[in-house]
């Protein structure tokens, strides 16, 4: 499309291939099956001992934090 002359280019074309593109990587979000804060608890609480950022007391904190969420 680039060698061609900018009269002859069908924008149509670019504009379908741009929606053909995103479409196949961005996609909606999940649906969210149970909007609990449960769930959301749960959720987070598999990847507490994958945040390097925090302190191994601060992931200890933070998992105890989330166990009391989903006990109650």
């Amino acid at each position: 499309m680039l060698s061609m002359p900018p009269e002859d280019r069908g924008l149509d074309l670019t504009d379908a291939m741009y929606e053909t593109v995103t479409s196949s990587i961005l996609t909606d979000p999940p649906a969210w099956a149970g909007a609990s804060t449960t769930a959301a608890a749960v959720t987070f609480r598999t990847v507490v001992p994958q945040l390097a950022a925090l302190s191994p007391t601060e992931r200890a904190l933070l998992t105890e934090w989330l166990d009391r969420a989903t006990d109650s």
